[in-house]
């Protein structure tokens, strides 16, 4: 009978454990058919919403580069060609720290001085050409000019120029004293210069601008002989010879001088 009762509990276990064995391996058959369920559709977008900053993409070093220039720039733009006309005052003095035998009696003179101007920018640097006018002595300048332009201060660009050329007087007339009096006789001056200025434009709009500018120069001029004046024929002999004498008809000549000016100019820019 005791016997018979611990087969009894021992078949019961085995079929539990049996039982748990099956029902363990069926959960988990069911488990691998199982599929995911579909993905939600993702709900349209407002364009007019504000996006989160995280989300948005990083500007590069360029594009900030771009912009600080931008802004820096006002809104003036890159420029290619500028174009200018200017009007003032200056001082010439021919012989202001040498001469040899110049032999001119009227050397220094204020007046009118104008001019024009024209090249082309490159960023910082401009290069061009340059005529000016100095009206007391009709002293013509034909000069090449290199300018640095290193900051911009709000639509304020100041400048340092440097210039170097040709110069030449043409005819004036000079005068020559004599026993009898004073004779007119026409003399020539040519030679070339070297100087520099230091200006200001104003941009009023990115194609047009005004300013002002203080500049200097440094002359090397010769003097040719001077042809005897015709009233000269009229005189004595005696008084002929002695104006033939004078070193403005014998020699030529030589100096060095300064000359400097204030003008205020307008520009074209494009």
């Amino acid at each position: 009978m005791r016997k018979r009762n611990v087969v009894a509990v021992l078949v019961s276990r085995f079929s539990f454990a049996a039982f748990a064995a099956f029902s363990l391996a069926s959960l988990e058959a069911r488990a691998q058919d199982l599929q995911p369920p579909p993905a939600a559709p993702l709900a349209p977008t407002d364009p007019n919403a504000p996006m989160d900053p995280s989300a948005q993409p990083q500007k590069t070093a360029q594009e900030t580069d771009l912009e600080r220039s931008k802004k820096e720039d006002n809104g003036l733009g890159m420029e290619w060609v500028w174009l200018n006309a200017d009007v003032g005052m200056s001082y010439i003095d021919m012989k202001s720290f040498s001469e040899t035998q110049l032999a001119l009696t009227d050397t220094n003179k204020t007046g009118l001085m104008y001019g024009f101007g024209a090249g082309l920018r490159l960023l910082f640097l401009t290069i061009g050409a340059r005529v000016r006018n100095h009206s007391a002595f009709n002293l013509w300048q034909i000069n090449g000019e290199i300018g640095l332009h290193l900051f911009r201060i709000l639509r304020i660009d100041p400048y340092l120029a440097f210039r170097g050329g040709y110069d030449t007087v043409g005819t004036f007339n000079q005068s020559v004293s004599t026993a009898a009096g004073s004779v007119q006789s026409d003399a020539t001056v040519h030679g070339w210069n070297v100087g520099a200025a230091f200006g200001l434009d104003f941009y009023l709009t990115s194609l047009v601008s005004i300013g002002v500018e203080a500049s200097g120069d440094v002359l090397f001029l010769k003097r040719p002989p001077a042809a005897l004046p015709a009233s000269a024929s009229a005189l004595p002999q005696a008084q002929q010879d002695a104006i033939k004498a004078q070193p403005l008809y014998q020699n030529s000549g030589s100096s060095v001088g300064f000359g400097g000016g204030l003008s205020a100019h307008l520009g074209i820019h494009f």
